[in-house]
């Protein structure tokens, strides 16, 4: 196993964990959006009726 082997090694399993990283916090997006925006809706809701 040469150096550059292994920085490629290094370079490809840390590439895969960033792709899987960046789908977690997509996802965790996703969620967020979903659930948010219905909050603040409410909130001003509330604001403009009081």
């Amino acid at each position: 196993m040469t150096k550059s082997n292994l920085k490629k090694k290094m370079a490809s399993m840390a590439a895969k964990v960033g792709v899987k990283q960046t789908q977690n916090d997509f996802n965790q997006a996703c969620v967020m959006f979903i659930y948010q925006p219905k909050q603040p809706r409410a909130l001003k809701k509330r604001k403009t009726s009081s």
